[in-house]
């Protein structure tokens, strides 16, 4: 059999994505993006949950396979898992908690398709607001603030695209065993491929919009845990000084709150809804800095430094 021309790992985010509807609406666009493809498109769809041997088979997407993975893993370690069961020359990443457009699969195939004589080897998407302001405007914008669609009005060249939305040919992903050995982390990947003068490219049609209800004291917990795995990877694989870390933390939450509040603004997000996410932005950003220190901080013990740590 022909390995298919696109697959699409789909990380189940968060335990209630089956009782809050966002993995059925998930798939349920990715169906419709696929089957808008002009031509038709070889696809295939893995879906890597906890307990997915428990899920029911989407009515959308009857052929979609399922991974099953440790409760509790970071999205990243499970996309990794998914993209070793893979095997499209085009492997694009999302979760449960992003609703593609219709335009989704095909502007991301036809961006690396057309630029791989140029050196294109990804391509991403902006991510939206949800429709309605709620909860999850805090988690988008903490995440997403650098991808919003009213910063990315054309296809455009960039450093880093979202891991939640975004598609790489696969083959320029595998031959990193050394980076895939932890899951997909992309900055990772992406500093690599910048390293290696190859270029990502992100795609105004392949838009994907925030969804799900959304539990920030979870999401707290999930952003501390994410930190800590990426302030780690700061001491141990880029050398960068577990000090400086540690004592630049308090600043850290009023840094990032103060620049995705700045990206907002200037990608157009109402002002009002701006200010009532800033309180939730506020502590999401503290569990960050938090996160990263304790991670810098366990990395330069773990090495058996006392006082000099290495610097940047």
């Amino acid at each position: 059999m022909n390995a298919p021309a696109l697959s699409i790992v789909l990380a189940v985010s968060h335990d209630d994505a089956l009782r809050d509807g966002s993995l059925a609406a998930a798939l349920s666009a990715i169906a419709q993006s696929v089957a808008g493809v002009t031509g038709g498109l070889t696809h295939e769809v893995i879906v890597v949950a906890a307990n997915a041997q428990g899920l029911p088979l989407p009515s959308a997407l009857p052929s979609a396979r399922f991974v099953t993975v440790a409760p509790g893993a970071l999205t990243p370690v499970n996309w990794g898992l998914g993209l070793r069961a893979a095997s499209g020359r085009v492997v694009a990443f999302t979760t449960s908690q992003m609703c593609v457009s219709i335009t989704w699969a095909g502007a991301l195939l036809e961006a690396i398709n057309g630029g791989v004589d140029a050196g294109v080897i990804g391509a991403g998407g902006p991510v939206a607001l949800p429709a309605v302001a709620s909860d999850a405007d805090a988690a988008t914008l903490v995440r997403f603030s650098a991808f919003l669609p009213g910063r990315w009005p054309r296809v455009m060249s960039a450093h880093d695209i979202p891991g939640d939305n975004a598609a790489y040919l696969r083959a320029h992903l595998v031959e990193h065993e050394d980076l895939l050995r932890d899951g997909f982390w992309e900055v990772e990947f992406h500093r690599r491929f910048a390293r290696a003068g190859k270029q990502l490219l992100m795609v105004p049609a392949a838009l994907a919009t925030a969804q799900g209800v959304v539990d920030l004291r979870a999401l707290r917990a999930h952003r501390f845990a994410h930190a800590v795995s990426f302030g780690g990877s700061r001491v141990d694989r880029h050398g960068q000084s577990a000090i400086r870390i540690v004592l630049a933390a308090p600043l850290v939450p009023l840094v990032l709150a103060a620049r995705i509040a700045r990206r907002a603004r200037a990608a157009g997000v109402d002002h009002a809804r701006i200010r009532r996410a800033l309180p939730a932005v506020v502590r999401l950003t503290i569990a960050w800095a938090a996160g990263e220190a304790v991670g810098a901080w366990r990395a330069a013990v773990g090495r058996g430094n006392q006082v000099t740590f290495a610097h940047e």
